[in-house]
């Protein structure tokens, strides 16, 4: 399956083109990033202010979050927000180089 990387990020993330299709909708249906954080329980809202959530134990987040087409997915950070924004980043990249090719 054809993988999308942007040589100015480490080497180890990338993400499937299944992944980042299945990102998309994810997102499309959360309506934005930041709710879509607070779903996958990544940020969180206090005080109105935007919280970033950092685990004790990212396996366990891990072991909840990143199942079916996440599986293989390379998960190595306690704050699972960077990972979701990486994927982010890439999803649209991705979604540019799309369009352009239509």
């Amino acid at each position: 399956m054809p993988r999308i990387q942007d040589s100015s990020v480490d080497a180890k993330n990338f993400f499937t083109e299944r992944q980042l299709e299945y990102f998309g909708k994810e997102l499309e249906q959360a309506g934005y990033f930041d709710k879509l954080m607070v779903e996958k329980e990544a940020a969180h809202w206090k005080n109105g202010q935007f919280i970033v959530i950092q685990y004790s134990d990212p396996k366990e987040y891990q072991a909840k979050y990143l199942t079916g087409v996440y599986a293989n997915a390379p998960f190595h950070t306690d704050i699972p927000y960077r990972f979701w924004d990486q994927m982010l980043q890439e999803w649209r990249v991705w979604k540019r180089c799309k369009k352009n090719m239509n």
